[in-house]
């Protein structure tokens, strides 16, 4: 039944995920949690506050910053190195020949 503290009863088998209602600094959004083949997949909703007419949501659903708890790789602790510069062109071992297109 809806509306009622869970009691610790088991998770019917039926369960895809899970909604939570959170308050943001702009107002409230909607965190959402849903497995799907094994993964767990985060969206986030907001109030469409540009809704104009009936057939427009009343909610806008975005995937989620956050990384899937799935494909979270393990962390090391150490920073991430820069990525290498790019090398510099080898010299020629001659004067250049502008006689004929580089191409």
């Amino acid at each position: 039944m809806y509306g009622k503290p869970n009691t610790g009863a088991k998770k019917p088998d039926n369960s895809v995920g899970a909604i939570w209602v959170r308050k943001g600094q702009k107002g409230e959004f909607l965190s959402i949690r849903i497995k799907h083949n094994g993964e767990e997949l985060n969206f986030v909703a907001f109030p469409n506050t540009r809704k104009t007419a009936e057939n427009h949501p009343d909610w806008n659903i975005l995937k989620s910053n956050g990384t899937p708890k799935a494909a979270a790789p393990a962390s090391t602790g150490a920073p991430k190195a820069a990525p290498a510069a790019p090398a510099a062109p080898a010299a020629s071992a001659g004067p250049a020949d502008n006689s004929q297109p580089p191409f």
